[in-house]
């Protein structure tokens, strides 16, 4: 097995981390501080070779490990592969990853550091389809602007059917 690279290494965001006490309340939804049974994770996603897989082996773990079968959260490893691929490709530099557990569903946020907020556009040959995917897969989802960029977020439930 070989080492990672630091450009390319998966890190685990500590508690404080800039992006991670940086983001913001999602409105009508309970703060992650009021589930301390169930504390989110969170991972800092640079861009590199193999780790866009890694962002999504962690989210499919951690929604396991959640007790969120992956047939039920299929949508919750897309749309963590097309936000931190976003990220990633608009913002050019690394992406923060947050799973956190909800009643009923789970939270996912990417924060990077472009303030500039995403555009909805046609899909096509180019892409395009990211914004199209978190309105139909999400309950409900938003972009804020956090101090040093943005914070992309969705509130997923599960989709028995998927």
């Amino acid at each position: 097995m070989t080492e990672s690279t630091p450009d390319t290494a998966v890190l685990p965001l500590a508690p404080g981390s800039p992006h991670v006490a940086g983001l913001p309340h999602v409105p009508g939804l309970p703060s992650v501080a009021d589930l301390p049974e169930a504390p989110g994770r969170g991972w800092r996603i640079p861009p590199g070779s193999g780790t866009l897989a890694r962002a999504r082996e962690l989210a499919r773990n951690t929604l396991r490990e959640w007790d969120h079968p992956g047939e039920e959260y299929a949508h919750a490893v897309l749309l963590v592969s097309e936000l931190v691929t976003n990220a990633h490709r608009h913002a050019g530099g690394p992406a923060d990853l947050e799973l956190s557990p909800v009643p009923g569903g789970v939270l996912l946020r990417v924060s990077d550091s472009s303030p500039r907020l995403p555009v909805r556009r046609e899909p096509g040959a180019d892409g395009g389809f990211g914004l199209h995917l978190l309105a139909r897969l999400s309950e409900s989802w938003g972009v804020e602007p956090v101090p040093g960029g943005k914070s992309v977020w969705a509130r997923l439930a599960p989709h028995p059917d998927a």
